[in-house]
């Protein structure tokens, strides 16, 4: 039996064991995955762990996307460039750290009708998942708005992938409302607010009306239907939770890891059938 997890804490809300194992049964490949909650201090321990000969690798959450990285022994460009890691593969004794969330992100954008052609997109947050979006939403040219409290952070990811490209970006603190107003192609969520169990939670002021014209991504998959999307319902605007990327970013991942196609049809029904689950 081959072992594969995901790091990250919490990870209650996560569907991702069942779409994983739905995609080894369908190939009938003896592989199992697991949810590995790991706190902070925990990270450098659950890493040694995985390079222990039945664990083949694994996926990385919140809040260890970027801070994974110093514990690897290599960083793949497609990480690299972003500066945060979502899948680990353990090739021998070593482990490399890969990114499947931009190309999970772009391909489940389009798939709801988004194409960003140097137009305005307001990005909720500033930690790895921003970075990942971010890193996507570059071949466009947007000019992207990030909305946060972590002003350095977000001072931190310009500098690392905006400022050499022909994309455009700008800092509004979360605090002050100045983004009331502002109008964008897309808003994307890229923070874990409004996440199961805080299911009432929403990342956008109660008091400051949605972008009229936007189309609403929150990469929060879990529950199906966030506050946010729910917002977006209310105020006319067309949305989408992250269950797509989810799905996406897992079949890349699944094929670093086993070498093997998954079946995204598979994955995809699993996660919703655990979503349903949870939520009945």
């Amino acid at each position: 039996m081959s072992r594969v997890g995901l790091l990250g804490y919490p990870l209650s809300h996560s569907v991702s064991p069942a779409m994983h194992n739905a995609a080894f049964a369908a190939l009938d490949l003896p592989w199992r995955y697991e949810l590995l909650e790991t706190p902070a201090e925990d990270l450098p321990a659950a890493v040694a762990r995985l390079r222990r000969g039945e664990w083949m690798g694994a996926n990385v959450t919140i809040p260890h996307k970027a801070r994974v990285m110093q514990l690897l022994d290599e960083i793949d460009p497609s990480a690299a460039g972003i500066g945060a890691v979502n899948t680990i593969v353990r090739d021998g004794e070593r482990l490399i750290g890969h990114n499947t969330d931009v190309t999970g992100f772009q391909v489940d954008l389009r798939s709801h009708g988004v194409e960003i052609d140097g137009d305005e997109v307001i990005v909720l947050g500033s930690g790895g998942a921003a970075r990942a979006v971010t890193a996507a939403l570059i071949p466009g040219g947007a000019h992207i708005r990030f909305i946060t409290p972590l002003l350095d952070e977000a001072q931190r990811l310009i500098e690392d992938l905006v400022t050499a490209s022909s994309a455009q970006a700008q800092i509004l603190p979360w605090e002050d409302g100045s983004f009331a107003g502002i109008q964008c192609r897309l808003l994307v969520n890229a923070t874990p607010v409004g996440m199961s169990p805080e299911v009432e939670a929403c990342p956008w002021p109660q008091d400051i009306p949605l972008p009229a014209d936007a189309f609403v991504y929150d990469l929060v998959y879990n529950p199906a239907e966030t506050m946010l999307m729910k917002r977006a319902r209310t105020e006319g605007l067309d949305s989408g939770s992250g269950l797509g990327m989810l799905v996406e970013q897992g079949a890349l991942a699944f094929e670093l890891w086993t070498g093997k196609t998954p079946s995204r049809q598979a994955m995809a029904a699993a996660a919703q059938t655990a979503l349903e689950q949870r939520h009945a």
